[in-house]
């Protein structure tokens, strides 16, 4: 199995993936490398594509009461930085939830796991926002919506691949999608726009 076959059995065939990932366990020390692929992506396209006075706008103000020329700078320049603070933090928050639960995982699993499922559906987002940005321009409703969607998406197969690995319960696979969400909605609300 190679990374391309993981990056689209962790999304669409999680089952499939916790079974490659046991006959071959390095592929899922990846994850990673498709996360630093992800926000790397960020910092060129803000860098070089995202006009940030005009059609492109954030919805609100830029957090620390920074112009929108220093957020942008900021932005460009610290995607990388930003996504690997965002994607630890997840880890950590549902890493120290398992281990309240007393179920055993390794903190790089998670955060590899996080790398491959939050992969696939942020390729096709990039591709719907496209779409989208030419039908309806940058609009806050359609935007949002659709962000969130993707985001349960993401939560959702990580947790069902996380949940086969240590065994949780229905309830514990609701909350652990939660606390995903609830960590990603409040570092981007705070920092991200």
């Amino acid at each position: 199995m190679g990374i391309i076959t993981a990056i689209y059995h962790s999304v669409f065939y999680p089952s499939a993936f916790i079974r490659e990932i046991e006959n071959k366990r390095s592929i899922l020390y990846f994850g990673w490398i498709l996360i630093l692929i992800r926000w790397g992506y960020y910092s060129i396209l803000f860098s070089f594509f995202r006009d940030y006075n005009d059609s492109w706008r954030p919805f609100v103000q830029p957090p620390f009461s920074l112009s929108i020329e220093q957020y942008s700078f900021f932005q460009s320049r610290f995607s990388i930085f930003f996504g690997l603070l965002l994607m630890f933090s997840i880890t950590l928050v549902i890493w120290i939830y398992f281990k309240i639960l007393q179920r055993k995982i390794d903190l790089l699993k998670v955060f590899n796991v996080l790398g491959y499922t939050f992969f696939l559906p942020f390729v096709i987002l990039q591709i719907i926002d496209l779409v989208f940005f030419q039908v309806t321009g940058w609009d806050l409703l359609t935007f949002s919506i659709t962000h969130t969607l993707f985001l349960i998406w993401e939560a959702a197969v990580t947790i069902v691949i996380i949940s086969k690995l240590i065994k949780l319960n229905t309830l514990n696979i609701v909350i652990s999608n939660g606390l995903i969400i609830i960590t990603w909605i409040l570092i981007c609300a705070l920092l991200w726009r």
